[in-house]
């Protein structure tokens, strides 16, 4: 997950932290999307930490809003879902639009009383301030509640089918005034609750025919739940801002110069219920049974993101340069005061990112190219602190000493149309040689983040495009490997006889091999088949 960006109107919403809940990115209904743009690997110069693995920005029909929309729609899946959604847009006058959008959402999951039903809400306007420069606004908001099952048995499953319900559990609440545990039985149903605000806003200002600046200030907060404690919630805040000037200069040459400023926050706070014990480390008894008293935990993170950056492309005769730069500091701040220790730092890393590409136009249809990038991924809020011993053997969090991972990509490739067939294929590589993990060291009182491996991924890509009359048709063919193994520090952490648990990490398994074909048939202008 921390090698992903996910953006919403260019706005970033990748959590923090996903450790011990988990959240997705569903946050816009799909009725209210414009594009989804994915960028399958790199963009760290523009986007900074964690691109690795890509780059997801999701546009909605409030990005925009040249033109208002307006439509209704009500869709269903016979025994799961029923969706119902509506736009309503107006041009104001000739310098005012205005957008609203509403989508709901009831889902019947599989087994008994599991369900997850949302609204979502946006709306904004648009307004051109002059010829040469406008401001827009948007807020959305979503309301979502449901619960689900995490896992069931095969015997449970063939049992009851989806008359299934998890056991009923007991779960504490509060304490008494009598220091006695108040319990409630329950079934361990899990929550999926989340409640999101975002608001957005934009300033565009066309200086002369060949510059144009660009302000985006933004803020979104909420929480989610992916837990059986009602109580529980991951709160998530963040805020920031983000300038570009985009300079034209010679007759197909642009310079783009950006900077970022924005904090994101994650916190998650709960109880813990622990038997009441005296000074000489006796149970506290009232009446003759075991009394307790609450103890708060809370976990907090921050991340505050600094950069400066630019981008340069230059065209001349049939060449294309791309040269790009960032750099960025990350301020990492985390107070926790978990159940086996506690601790707060801030951890500070600066990092350049790099870009290099030529593109040759070697005739009409058919350009190749090269392309080298360098980024990096920081970590995530549980691999930003260590837990270890101190000197009097109390477990405490401290900041990690593992550095940000630094990610190298090589890629060729050639485009054109050849023989009725528009193909493209290419090649890439990506290699890290200080991979960053979460691993226990020695048993599981040190759990420690470290850069003991080094690893490449590699492979080609081919797809062709013929048309045909009213058919079309596509192939592909996709070849990945990667291959993970010691760098030094690794090497020498095994020679020491570390007994390192690498049970969480490693490569992810995907298709070494895979192959796609697609045909499509136009019946008429507005009607296809495939």
């Amino acid at each position: 997950a921390k090698n992903i960006q996910v953006m919403v109107d260019g706005a970033p919403i990748t959590t923090l932290v996903n450790h011990p809940y988990s959240t997705n990115y569903d946050i816009v209904p799909v009725e209210q999307i414009e594009k989804i743009e994915i960028i399958p690997g790199g963009g760290s110069v523009l986007y900074g930490n964690g691109t690795s693995g890509g780059v997801i920005n999701i546009t909605t029909n409030l990005k925009a809003m040249n033109k208002p929309i307006n439509k209704a729609g009500y869709e269903f899946t016979i025994d799961q879902e029923k969706k119902y959604y509506a736009n309503a847009g107006a041009k104001i006058n000739e310098n005012l639009i205005v957008q609203l959008n509403y989508s709901k959402s009831e889902k019947d999951w599989y087994f008994t009383d599991t369900y997850n039903n949302s609204q979502y809400f946006s709306g904004g306007f648009n307004y051109k301030i002059s010829d040469k420069q406008n401001i827009s606004f948007q807020y959305s908001r979503l309301d979502e509640d449901g619960q689900f099952v995490r896992s069931v048995t095969k015997r449970n499953l063939k049992k009851y089918g989806r008359d299934y319900k998890p056991r009923e559990m007991s779960y504490t609440v509060g304490i008494d005034k009598d220091g006695f545990l108040i319990k409630e039985k329950r079934r361990s149903y899990l929550s999926s609750d989340r409640e999101q605000d975002n608001f957005k806003t934009n300033y565009n200002l066309q200086i002369n025919e060949n510059l144009m600046f660009t302000i985006d200030g933004f803020k979104s907060k909420g929480f989610f739940t992916n837990n059986d404690d009602e109580g529980t919630k991951m709160y998530q805040d963040t805020v920031g801002t983000k300038a570009k000037l985009n300079i034209s200069y010679g007759e197909r040459n642009s310079l783009l110069i950006g900077a970022d400023y924005f904090k994101q926050k994650a916190s998650l706070h709960y109880s813990d219920y622990r038997i009441k014990r005296d000074e000489n480390g006796e149970i506290v008894t009232n009446n003759g049974k075991t009394t307790y008293y609450e103890k708060k935990l809370s976990f907090d993170y921050e991340r505050l993101v600094k950069a400066l950056y630019f981008m340069n492309i230059y065209k001349i005769d049939k060449f294309e340069f791309t040269q790009g730069m960032r750099y960025d500091i990350t301020d990492w701040s985390f107070n926790k005061a978990a159940a086996d220790g506690s601790g707060n730092e801030t951890r500070i890393s600066k990092n350049k990112n790099y870009e290099l590409s030529i593109g040759y136009n070697y005739s009409d249809t058919g350009k190749i190219y090269a392309r080298y990038e360098r980024g990096f991924t920081g970590p995530d809020g549980l691999e930003v602190s260590d837990r270890v011993l101190d000197k009097d053997g109390n477990k405490v969090y401290r900041k990690t000493e593992a550095e940000d991972e630094i990610f190298n990509i090589y890629e060729i490739g050639l485009r054109d149309y050849i023989l009725g067939s528009a193909i493209s294929l290419n090649g890439f590589l990506t290699e890290t040689d200080n991979q960053m993990d979460r691993v226990y060291i020695n048993g599981i009182t040190n759990s420690v983040t470290v850069n003991y491996l080094k690893t490449k991924r590699y492979g080609m890509e081919f797809t062709a495009n013929q048309s045909i009359g009213k058919f079309s048709f596509e192939e592909g063919y996709t070849y990945l490997k990667g291959k993970s193994g010691y760098n030094n520090k690794g090497k020498a952490a095994v020679a020491a006889n570390k007994k390192i648990d690498w049970s969480d990490s490693g490569l992810q398994k995907v298709p070494k091999h895979m192959i796609s074909l697609k045909t499509d048939y136009s019946i008429t202008d507005n009607l296809k088949i495939g």
